[in-house]
């Protein structure tokens, strides 16, 4: 396989300001390679330490900005998840551009909860042997004299469950309740039905728009934490098949994943760096885990 050095770089920057940034320009040439396999404009989030939040819509224009619209475009993305309205919001803000035309969710690893919420309003999911979606447990906002953190919905509105049919406080729980306004709870309930609406939503109108039934019952399942019991459980491209989504399976030898699982794993020596890294053939926007 061979991945050039795209003309301009030559034309345009000095022999040590290439060196010196010899990384990015290496996963751009990856970017462009993917870009011709799949016939699209890529984009890449990857979310090693932090969620997916609001303050993600700024940078994230960004790697759309020099996208014309009415382009098929593809979302490399991995994340462990994050906070479901801002998933959405990145999901309009990608068919605002693509139009009528095809938007790919691409996942060499994991998207998990919110993640998989955005692979949801996709046409279809790229998927090979190390990806892996998840439930769609939406995550809530606590905050603690430390700053933010992220709690499971599920487990907030289970926690308390618990602790009504004890009918006594376990000091176990005194962790989590030192840091849990009550309001809190009323919107981990309202994010989980919101979660299995927007699912259901998305897929009736893209993935499976032809199929509005299963689109509910998808939905349904993947918001169903009972089914899962865990958070963290790995849906893969079987499972994901099966269930009736839109899978692309490419297999480790096919020269379009492997491509994708250079780019990935180009990244990963930047996870102990930083906490989340947007990036385009334009744009490379590194945020720290701060």
């Amino acid at each position: 396989m061979s991945i050039t050095t795209c003309s301009d770089d030559l034309k345009n920057y000095t022999p040590l300001y290439r060196a010196l940034n010899d990384p990015r320009y290496s996963r751009r040439d990856f970017i462009v390679e993917i870009e011709k396999q799949l016939g699209c404009e890529l984009v890449v989030y990857m979310g090693f330490n932090l969620p997916i939040i609001p303050d993600d819509i700024a940078p994230f224009q960004d790697l759309l900005y020099k996208i014309n619209y009415n382009s098929k475009i593809g979302l490399l993305i991995y994340s462990n998840g994050g906070v479901i309205d801002a998933a959405e919001k990145l999901a309009k803000m990608i068919r605002n551009v693509t139009g009528n035309e095809e938007f790919i969710v691409v996942v060499p690893e994991k998207a998990k909860s919110a993640a998989t919420l955005l692979a949801l309003t996709a046409d279809r999911i790229l998927m090979g042997d190390t990806s892996e979606l998840g439930p769609i447990d939406p995550q809530i906002p606590i905050y603690t004299r430390n700053g933010v953190i992220y709690r499971p919905a599920f487990s907030i509105i289970d926690t308390i469950k618990k602790i009504n049919a004890e009918g006594k406080l376990n000091p176990a729980y005194l962790p989590m309740l030192d840091n849990l306004d009550l309001a809190v709870i009323d919107i981990a309930e309202k994010a989980v039905s919101r979660t299995e609406r927007c699912a259901y939503e998305w897929l009736a109108k893209c993935m499976l728009k032809n199929n509005k039934t299963k689109a509910k019952k998808i939905a349904k399942d993947l918001s169903d934490d009972k089914k899962w019991l865990s958070h963290g459980y790995a849906i893969d491209h079987k499972d994901a098949k099966n269930m009736g989504l839109a899978v692309d399976y490419r297999r480790k030898d096919d020269p379009s994943w492997e491509l994708i699982w250079r780019l990935f794993v180009s990244y990963l020596p930047l996870r102990n760096q930083v906490g989340k890294v947007f990036e385009s053939k334009h744009s490379f926007l590194p945020f720290s885990n701060q």
